[in-house]
């Protein structure tokens, strides 16, 4: 679900009521990708079909694919066992996490607090989840920063840690 709404506000943060026409689009992606967690696309593993090369063939690296792909029992298989490795690693991970700590001078990303608007036809889904970046101007305290626009210099406000997000170029 996370990644669905990542592509639709991908495709349709500039105009919110295109959304039901991305959806295909969006689906036939979803489905020709590689995961992560299995090392094949959903098409491969459950219709059996060869993998789509999404890239032009300029930007493939060679030796990066083979040329004789594994039947499709060996690739449930692969795909089973590299899901249980990562539950595995999951599961040894601690919950819960830390705050970051910043410095003055680094840029930051700043959680939207985004609301639909029926007068403007914006829905919350898509609009963007991040708004920045923005300069740490001063530490208030342990947890608040002041952040202030890069551009103009103007303070943007005092937020905590748990809103803002290291801004990565």
């Amino acid at each position: 679900m996370r990644e669905l709404g990542r592509l639709f506000r991908t495709f349709c943060s500039d105009k919110h009521s295109k959304w039901a026409f991305e959806v295909a689009n969006v689906q036939d992606f979803l489905n020709e990708i590689v995961h992560e967690s299995t090392g094949y696309s959903p098409n491969e593993l459950q219709c059996g079909t060869e993998r789509v090369r999404l890239l032009p063939k300029s930007l493939h690296v060679s030796g990066c694919y083979s040329k004789t792909e594994p039947p499709l029992e060996v690739k449930l298989r692969l795909a089973e066992a590299t899901l249980s490795k990562r539950a595995e690693r999951r599961a040894l991970r601690s919950p819960g996490g830390r705050f970051v700590s910043f410095m003055e001078g680094d840029l930051v990303l700043l959680k939207a607090n985004n609301t639909s608007s029926s007068i403007k036809t914006e829905i919350k889904k898509f609009l963007l989840l991040f708004e920045g970046p923005y300069v740490i101007r001063a530490k208030i305290r342990d947890h608040t920063y002041l952040l202030c626009n890069p551009e103009n210099g103007s303070e943007r406000g005092i937020f905590h840690v748990s809103h803002l997000k290291p801004y990565n170029r």
